[in-house]
């Protein structure tokens, strides 16, 4: 895990520790100081055997992919 954290820029390393709690309200939106914590990272290695993609815009779209059925797309309602 080391490894992978020397490699991540520092600029980078402060997104991951905030002195706020995610999720809880602040009074004001910068009311939070960002810093670097080697103890709040963590790899995850996933094998995705199928993603639901949803698109909320002026125009829903949802797709599906399946590992399964060699990845191909299908377009859902949303």
């Amino acid at each position: 895990m080391a490894a992978n954290w020397d490699g991540v820029p520092a600029a980078s390393r402060l997104s991951y520790v905030s002195t706020a709690v995610p999720g809880h309200p602040i009074a004001q939106a910068l009311d939070h100081t960002k810093v670097s914590d080697a103890g709040s990272f963590v790899v995850l290695r996933l094998q995705i055997s199928k993603l639901d993609a949803l698109h909320l815009g002026r125009n829903h779209r949802r797709a599906r992919f399946d590992r399964h059925n060699e990845c191909v797309g299908a377009w859902l309602a949303p």
